[in-house]
């Protein structure tokens, strides 16, 4: 049950990388529109 849990955990971990990853570029559109 412990492997299980680690593989879940590293998914889970591997998905919000991956993610932020995705929206990083967007987060710093958004700013520069917000300085300019």
């Amino acid at each position: 049950m412990r492997k299980v849990r680690i593989a879940v955990a590293c998914l889970a971990t591997a998905g919000l990388v991956t993610l932020i990853y995705r929206e990083i570029p967007a987060m710093r559109r958004y700013l520069k529109m917000e300085r300019m």
